[in-house]
């Protein structure tokens, strides 16, 4: 019986021991480390974070903003975004096409979005069986907003990426 109730005591330290090192841990974070860089690592504040999964392949993405739930691809030379455009669009060769809202972005001093008219691309598991295909694994990437007050765009997280260089124009 006191084997049985060491062992026990042991694990009760052992486990107090771990919860006063995370509490610890969370002090360092929350309050002697700047906290601008702890809210610009997404370690704290992330109500002013935005998380995306992306799937890049050769200069392109594909990309899910979480927040929106948007998805959107560019393939080196225009940005198309998922679920904005109207109409239809048919399949073809077992092949899902959508229609999609079509940008063309140039960079000078800010990031500019010039709207073309809509097209039908496939639709965006289609891209991703095709990056997955050729290697790409997604990743998960936390990008912090510098102006709170902004909404959270479509163009805000394409601003946010560019800026952060996830991507180049």
């Amino acid at each position: 019986m006191i084997e049985f109730m060491n062992v026990i005591l042991f694990y009760i330290i052992r486990f107090s021991a771990v919860i006063i090192a995370l509490y610890f841990a969370y002090l360092v974070v929350d309050n002697i480390l700047d906290p601008n860089v702890a809210q610009k690592m997404c370690l704290s504040k992330t109500e002013n974070c935005s998380q995306v999964d992306i799937y890049s392949y050769q200069g392109t993405l594909i990309a899910q903003e979480n927040i929106s739930q948007i998805w959107f691809w560019y393939n080196g030379e225009k940005l198309f975004v998922y679920g904005q455009a109207g109409g239809k669009c048919e399949s073809k060769g077992g092949i899902n096409f959508v229609p999609v809202s079509v940008f063309q972005l140039s960079y000078k001093d800010e990031i500019n979005f010039t709207q073309y008219p809509n097209e039908c691309i496939p639709d965006y598991d289609n891209i991703i069986s095709s990056y997955v295909n050729q290697g790409s694994k997604k990743e998960t990437i936390f990008l912090y907003r510098k102006d709170p007050s902004e909404l959270n765009t479509i163009f805000s997280v394409i601003k946010n990426m560019v800026d952060n260089k996830i991507f180049v124009i």
